[in-house]
């Protein structure tokens, strides 16, 4: 019964990994204009980029950010890496004093009898006035097929957004 019982805990435990690698954490004020833009999507799910870019954004609130709004970017589901280097350009030009940007590497259901979602995202900060990335973050994680996407998504951009305070 032991031996049953740690397996069963051992492959729920192993189900639900998650892995995070980042550098050392910028120190950023309050008070700062941060713009979250949207990640790019290379995954195969429509509008995931968008969808974490909510995520961060949400994340950045609650720790008391200022967010800059960015109404231009709304309808434009296939965001680009030269899109990014325009909207960097113009950022300097609004005021901002940082910009996230980053990329979905994946956004899915993995195929099997179990579905369980999986994300992996990589999050870079972007000091505006030194034009610099100064911190990066990459993680994936998997979750239980009893969670969404959406799910896992939030708990791991909060996981690669902790240090950020």
């Amino acid at each position: 019964m032991k031996k049953s019982t740690l397996i069963l805990f051992l492959s729920v435990f192993a189900s639900c990994a998650t892995f995070i690698n980042t550098s050392t954490p910028p120190s950023i004020e309050k008070k700062s204009k941060i713009a979250v833009l949207p990640l790019i999507n290379n995954s195969e799910t429509p509008m995931s980029g968008f969808k974490a870019k909510n995520i961060i954004e949400n994340e950045f609130y609650s720790k008391g950010f200022y967010v800059m709004p960015l109404e231009s970017f709304y309808s434009d589901e296939n965001f680009s890496e030269k899109e990014i280097k325009e909207a960097l350009f113009q950022l300097k030009e609004k005021g901002a004093d940082y910009a996230l940007y980053g990329y979905i590497n994946e956004w899915r259901y993995k195929s099997g009898a179990d579905y369980e979602p999986a994300v992996s995202l990589t999050l870079n900060i972007y000091d505006v006035r030194s034009e610099k990335i100064i911190w990066s973050a990459g993680g994936s994680k998997t979750m239980s097929s009893y969670k969404s996407a959406g799910i896992t998504a939030q708990k791991l951009i909060k996981n690669l957004l902790s240090p950020i305070k």
